[in-house]
């Protein structure tokens, strides 16, 4: 049940603008995961699996394959519907991994893009009165506008990046203890730089409440 409300707790952070943290108390189910297998990589990553998502549109390396989750939300200024798509990874030592698919009901333009990016990433400082804003730095990925940062409180720090494609962010990030934060500082880094979008993949529409969905498989590798 611990993971649970890690998991529940942390995708009301990443829509704390939208939604309650005691509706996914209420709603919340967790998606089942495929056993895992044997990934190619190389160095100190080589036991990472390879990840992929038709539904979000994504590969990524992993260090165990995540727990999804999906939500609708009626923006309350708009009243459009947003889409929300979760992927959780939690390593034993408590570091965790998580991808945000959000899709909007149309595209802005260059300059709405960035302001989108900024307004989720303030979302996540204001979600606790103890977070800092440490880095932020605007950059770019694939051509895309993105954004970087970290922000830190006493209990934990967050390496973060988004970026916009089209009507969609992408918002990939790592929640790392004070006594982890070297290492985990490390497979962010490989965790970003794993990351690709699948070609001409568009992030499927999730339905108005959650649901258990088919879960998405882990890529499969080369024979030896």
């Amino acid at each position: 049940m611990t993971r649970l409300f890690v998991i529940i707790a942390l995708l009301a952070l990443a829509v704390s603008l939208f939604i309650s943290v005691k509706f996914f108390n209420d709603a919340y189910k967790v998606i089942p995961i495929n056993p895992a297998t044997e990934a190619e990589t190389v160095g100190e990553y080589q036991d990472w699996f390879p990840y992929e998502s038709s539904v979000g549109g994504f590969k990524v390396m992993l260090p165990l394959l995540p727990q999804e989750a999906s939500q609708t939300v009626i923006d309350p200024k708009t009243q459009q519907e947003n889409h929300y798509q979760m992927y959780v990874a939690q390593e034993n030592n408590g570091t965790i991994f998580m991808i945000n698919v959000i899709t909007y009901p149309s595209a802005p333009d260059a300059g709405g893009k960035l302001i989108l990016l900024k307004g989720l990433m303030n979302g996540m400082v204001a979600a606790d009165k103890k977070n800092e804003l440490i880095e932020m730095t605007t950059t770019d990925y694939q051509g895309m506008p993105a954004l970087h940062f970290s922000i830190e409180n006493e209990e934990r720090t967050i390496y973060a990046k988004e970026f916009m494609k089209g009507n969609t962010i992408y918002l990939l990030f790592v929640i790392a203890k004070p006594d982890q934060l070297q290492d985990a500082k490390a497979k962010f880094a490989y965790f970003v730089k794993s990351f690709n979008l699948l070609e001409g993949a568009i992030p499927s529409a999730t339905s108005s409440k959650l649901a258990e969905q088919p879960a998405a498989t882990p890529l499969k590798t080369a024979p030896n």
